[in-house]
């Protein structure tokens, strides 16, 4: 990883933020470092609570680093996501997933490092 991006994510989030214009967009290596922090480029999309083909779709044009964030309206009722989705995402170099919903199989997520 570049020595840029290493000082990239040990700085505060809205530093990052400020340091870039507020560009909306960083693109680059990506490192999840264990602590809360993810660092990629975002593609995000709103699904209806428990549907998950826009987040199909999306994985589909996720490039390396990419975070898909995933606004779900928090429904709890039905999951978004589980291990196959972040079984196909980590294989690709995804770098992570923010989504406000419920997920299935949370164990493939408590004990691996994908975020």
């Amino acid at each position: 990883m570049q020595d840029e991006w290493r000082a990239l994510i040990a700085l505060p989030i809205p530093m990052s933020s400020d340091a870039l214009d507020r560009l909306g967009e960083m693109v680059g290596p990506h490192r999840y470092d264990g602590q809360g922090k993810l660092v990629g480029t975002a593609l995000t999309i709103m699904t209806r609570p428990g549907h998950n083909l826009g987040m199909h779709v999306t994985m589909t044009l996720m490039k390396l680093g990419h975070v898909l964030v995933v606004g779900g309206g928090g429904d709890l009722n039905n999951a978004l996501w589980g291990d196959l989705m972040r079984a196909y995402a980590v294989s690709r170099g995804r770098a992570g997933f923010v989504i406000n919903g419920a997920m299935h199989d949370s164990a493939c997520f408590a004990t691996g490092d994908f975020p």
